[in-house]
């Protein structure tokens, strides 16, 4: 068996003489023996606890007879904080001390990593990903790993487009990219778009980026030497968002529910190929839509009553005559 498994039993096995009552409901089946060794952590913590009152078995077993593991587990929780509430402050408090998060890109792009929370940050982060994650449309057949890995994404970018820091010397996050004018337009030969910190991204998943950005142009001499770098500007002015808003109030793909907050905006008529930046051309769309439109080649058409159509890719060869 594993090493946790094993643990377990010797815990068990220290503590045995502690709980018999719960050892022999134990041999009678009324409980499991997660449920005993969830009792016998507990008993082992009340014992190392200089501050601690003594272990109960009588209420615990009535608790474990009916509850699940999960259940259980967090009931004793409960009873740890209870009993102990000196112990469970300083327990907490290491946890807090040994939260860590590690993050490393793989030579093909991928990003891997590891991430160890506390009680309280690990319960937010599971509410913003499940807030998230909930299928988003219909022919949303993405498994449940995919879209929370997209729901993690989305709020991060959530965060990069809306975070203000106060005045104290900090800028608030940002995320840049540099690229050419060729690459912007997709000319054919173009180098990819260079992701700070990161690989290059492709021309499709640049202009994607641009739809909604600061825009900052610099000049350079053949040999990459600075000549002139312009002041930035925003692709989408914080007034242009609000009225969009106003009008749209949710991301505009067809039966998506996303609220306005929770999009992008995007240019109907790309921006890269002179697509205006006005209220007539702008939508809003939602993380995963946005993307499907650029990198999932979706057609998006938006009639003259603002009704929003949208046809999958499609996929033909071509054969030179």
């Amino acid at each position: 068996m594993g090493g946790g498994a094993a643990g377990q039993r010797i815990t068990v096995g220290q503590h045995a003489e502690s709980m018999p009552q719960s050892v022999e409901a134990l041999k009678r089946g009324e409980i499991g023996f997660s449920h005993l060794s969830l009792m016998a952590s507990l008993c082992r913590t009340m014992a190392e606890s200089k501050m601690s009152s003594s272990f109960t078995e009588k209420p615990l077993l009535a608790k474990a007879t009916d509850l699940s593991v999960r259940e259980f587990a967090r009931y004793c929780q409960h009873a740890r904080s209870q009993m102990d509430q000196k112990g469970h402050e300083l327990d907490q408090k290491d946890q807090t001390d040994g939260q860590s998060f590690w993050m490393r890109q793989a030579d093909d792009g991928m990003w891997n990593g590891r991430l160890l929370l506390n009680n309280e940050n690990g319960a937010a982060l599971r509410a913003l990903i499940d807030s998230l994650s909930r299928k988003n449309g219909a022919g949303d057949d993405r498994a449940l790993s995919l879209r929370e890995a997209w729901a993690l994404a989305e709020g991060v970018n959530h965060c990069l487009r809306t975070m203000h820091l106060p005045v104290t010397g900090q800028r608030a996050p940002q995320l840049q990219v540099t690229a050419t004018l060729e690459s912007l337009l997709g000319a054919i030969g173009a180098p990819g778009a260079q992701l700070e910190s990161a690989f290059p991204i492709n021309a499709e998943m640049l202009r994607r980026v641009a739809c909604d950005c600061s825009v900052s142009r610099v000049l350079l001499k053949g040999d990459s030497s600075v000549i002139e770098i312009g002041e930035w500007r925003r692709c989408i002015s914080p007034a242009l968002r609000r009225a969009v808003v106003l009008r749209d109030e949710r991301c505009q793909w067809p039966g998506c529910d996303r609220h306005a907050a929770w999009t992008e905006g995007h240019h109907i008529i790309p921006w890269a190929a002179g697509g205006p930046t006005n209220k007539e051309n702008v939508i809003l769309l939602c993380f995963r839509h946005h993307y499907m439109v650029h990198e999932g080649k979706w057609i998006l058409v938006v009639k003259a009553n603002r009704e929003v159509v949208v046809t999958p890719p499609t996929y033909r060869s071509t054969v030179a005559a």
